[in-house]
């Protein structure tokens, strides 16, 4: 996996990670070194963005889904109040939609190697800048070998199973 001129990640950015069986695009949150607390919201965080996105892909394929509410700001113990990192997160996202053309094609996509004998959940088959790319949704403080790995698993899956003829 690479970007589309060769090996390694494409559109490095503060915020999100979408690792692509085409290219990886990512950009990263960076929790940066956090305590179990604070790794549970961060993990929250990670799911709320994660419900964001596929309601709002499945809006763009035409189901009908509630698309959460982003809560703009954070107001912690002490009543500072910052930035929420979904939000961030999902501005970063934003800005990497703006930047391509991304069609989805279809989401959560089971896919299956039975010569391989494992099977998983792809988060969505979507055209970005016209290339079918396989797309699984990450928020992390990093870009993991894992998310490659991953995706590319999902990939042979798809096209053992006959899912994608392409990707």
């Amino acid at each position: 996996l690479g970007d589309k001129g060769g090996e390694g990640v494409h559109g490095l950015e503060d915020g999100w990670v979408i690792a692509c069986a085409g290219e990886v695009h990512c950009f990263t949150k960076a929790f940066g070194d956090v305590g179990r607390e604070d790794a549970e919201d961060a993990a929250d965080v990670g799911h709320f963005v994660h419900a964001y996105v596929e309601a709002e892909m499945r809006a763009e394929l035409g189901e009908r889904v509630t698309i959460p509410e982003v809560p703009e700001t954070l107001t912690d113990r002490d009543g500072k109040t910052t930035p929420h990192p979904a939000f961030l997160c999902l501005q970063s996202y934003r800005a990497w939609r703006a930047a391509h053309k991304v069609v989805p094609v279809k989401a959560e996509v089971r896919v299956v190697s039975r010569s391989l004998g494992y099977a998983g959940t792809a988060d969505l088959f979507a055209r970005v800048d016209d290339v079918l790319n396989l797309i699984d949704y990450k928020t992390s403080k990093g870009v993991y070998p894992e998310y490659k790995i991953q995706v590319a698993a999902y990939r042979h899956a798809a096209l053992e199973s006959g899912e994608a003829k392409e990707i």
